[in-house]
C-alpha cells in the first residue's frame, strides 16, 4: 500500500507506469479502479483508496500486487503522486469553527453530509444529561472549573485485522 506523505491535499496525478515496469509486479490499483469509493460501518465517509484528495498522513494511495513483498516494495517506490498541499488540522476545537477549512467537502457537494448528519468538520455528536446538574454544585463541598485535555481512547477490537489471499495457478 502506497500511503500519503501529506496531512490534506488535492491530488493532481498518480503516475504509476514506472510500477507496472517492474519484474514481478502483476497490478497497481487506485481509486480510479473502483466503481464504489466509499465504505463505512455506520455511514459511507471513508474512502477505500484516496480519490480527488488526501484527508490524512496514511490514508491509501495506491496498491501493489507482486509476486514477493520485496517487489511491491520496489514498485512503490516508483509511483509519482503529485499532490498540491492544503492548509491542515490538528486541532479539534480549531477544527470544529465555523471558518475552518473542511475536510470532508466534497460530502457536502454531493450533499451527503446533511443526510449523514455531519455539519462543517463534526460527524456526530451526543449530550448525556443525568441529574441535576445546578443541585449537584450548591450541594457539593468543593467546585473546580478549568478545562481539562486527554489523550484520544480507543476501544481495543479483540478480532484480528487480516486479509489472506492465495494464488491457485490451476484455477487462472
Amino acid at each position: 500500500i502506497l500511503y500519503s506523505q501529506v496531512a490534506h491535499g488535492i491530488i493532481k496525478k498518480i503516475d504509476y507506469s514506472e510500477a507496472l515496469k517492474v519484474p514481478g509486479v502483476k497490478a497497481v490499483i487506485t481509486s480510479e479502479d473502483f466503481k464504489v469509493k466509499r465504505t463505512g460501518l455506520i455511514m459511507e465517509d471513508e474512502m477505500i483508496l484516496a480519490t480527488g484528495k488526501v484527508r490524512f498522513i496514511g490514508e491509501k494511495i495506491a496498491a501493489v500486487a507482486a509476486v514477493s513483498k520485496e517487489v511491491a516494495e520496489e514498485a512503490l517506490n516508483k509511483i509519482k503522486v503529485e499532490i498540491e498541499e492544503l492548509p491542515y488540522l490538528s486541532d479539534p476545537l480549531e477544527a470544529l469553527k465555523e471558518d475552518a477549512v473542511l475536510i470532508h467537502d466534497d460530502l457536502i457537494k454531493e450533499g451527503l453530509a446533511e443526510t449523514m448528519g455531519i455539519e462543517g468538520n463534526l460527524c456526530s455528536s451526543m449530550e448525556l444529561c443525568q441529574g441535576d446538574i445546578e443541585k449537584g454544585f450548591e450541594e457539593a463541598d468543593l467546585v473546580i472549573e478549568d478545562t481539562f485535555k486527554t489523550s484520544k481512547a480507543h476501544h481495543c477490537y479483540i478480532e484480528p485485522h487480516v486479509s489472506l489471499a492465495q494464488w491457485d495457478s490451476k484455477k487462472g
